[in-house]
C-alpha cells in the first residue's frame, strides 16, 4: 500500500511510516495492540468500534459547547464556559 492510498493521513518523516499504517489498517495480527484486550474493552468490542463510539460522543459534546459559546455576549473570553465543558 502506498502513502497515496491514505486519504486522511499525510505521512511526513519517519515516526509513523507508511508500511506501519498499512499494517494497522490491515489488522496485522503480528503487530499487537489491535485487540479488545489490549484496551480493556468488553470481549467482542473492537478498538475501532470503541473509537467510533467515543467519536460520536465527542461530536455531541463539541456541538453543545459551540451552541453555548454562541449564546455568550460579544467579547466574552468564554473562560468559565470552557473550563466547565472541558
Amino acid at each position: 500500500m502506498s502513502g497515496a492510498e491514505f486519504t486522511c493521513v499525510r505521512v511526513v518523516g519517519g515516526l509513523l511510516p507508511t508500511d506501519l499504517l498499512a499494517r494497522v489498517l490491515g489488522g496485522d495480527k503480528d503487530l499487537g495492540g489491535l485487540s479488545s484486550g489490549d484496551y480493556h474493552l468488553p470481549s467482542g468490542e473492537s478498538p475501532k468500534e470503541a473509537a467510533n463510539r467515543a467519536w460520536g460522543y465527542l461530536l455531541g459534546a463539541w456541538a453543545s459547547y459551540r451552541q453555548a459559546l454562541s449564546k455568550l455576549p460579544e467579547g466574552d473570553p468564554a473562560v468559565g464556559l470552557t473550563r466547565e465543558k472541558w
